[in-house]
């Protein structure tokens, strides 16, 4: 019988899970993908990434200036979701535009 789940395992490893900002972040980003249609599977890779990196960075920072520092893993998941839904819908809108905001955006910064 020890190898069914009870209510406090399965708290316990969501505690164990979220308590680390970049896996949190990272299920946030995984989870928000959901909503992210019209990118290629490089462009899913990216954008996952660099959502639970965001969240690792992101979110103990933003737990102390908002003095939660028990609710990291939580800010942390959230940054990794609404941050990616931000920055996919970015990508999307800077890849669809029209090639004059294009050209301007990514000049090198030396000219």
């Amino acid at each position: 019988m020890d190898d069914q789940w009870t209510i406090q395992s399965v708290q316990d490893a969501a505690v164990k899970i979220f308590s680390n900002p970049l896996v949190a972040g990272f299920l946030g980003a995984l989870i928000s993908l959901r909503f992210v249609q019209q990118l290629s599977r490089r462009e899913l890779m990216f954008v996952m990434v660099s959502g639970g990196v965001m969240a690792q960075e992101l979110g103990p920072l933003a737990a102390h200036y908002l003095d939660a520092d028990n609710f990291v893993g939580g800010i942390s998941f959230a940054i990794g979701a609404l941050g990616l839904s931000l920055l996919g819908a970015a990508y999307i809108i800077v890849k669809e535009s029209p090639q004059i905001i294009r050209d301007r955006f990514s000049k090198p910064s030396g000219e």
